[in-house]
């Protein structure tokens, strides 16, 4: 569940790379490219992929705490360690 988590924090985080480096960066930079009703959508898009972004990525990271406190093999909890954290400092970095 972590791992699954995890990589759809990441992909979120793709994707609001890419919808602001090739989308809004460049209206921002010639605004008559886009109208202003637009823009306010292309902004409020991005602004729900960050809270999605985050929300998968805190619980990738509870999920990977209940793997560890759940059971004796730990290996699974081990294996979505790094790719919990990873997604969640994604997340922080976008919201920062």
């Amino acid at each position: 569940m972590s791992l699954g988590l995890s990589a759809a924090a990441m992909n979120t985080c793709q994707l609001y790379s890419q919808l602001e480096w090739k989308v809004l960066v460049p209206v921002l930079t010639r605004p008559a490219m886009m109208a202003e009703v637009l823009r306010i959508r292309v902004e409020g898009l991005l602004m729900g992929l960050e809270r999605m972004e985050r929300v998968f990525a805190w619980l990738a990271l509870g999920f990977m705490v209940w793997a560890f406190r759940s059971g004796s093999p730990h290996w699974p909890a081990w294996v979505a360690l790094l790719p919990a954290v990873c997604a969640l400092i994604m997340a922080l970095h976008i919201s920062v």
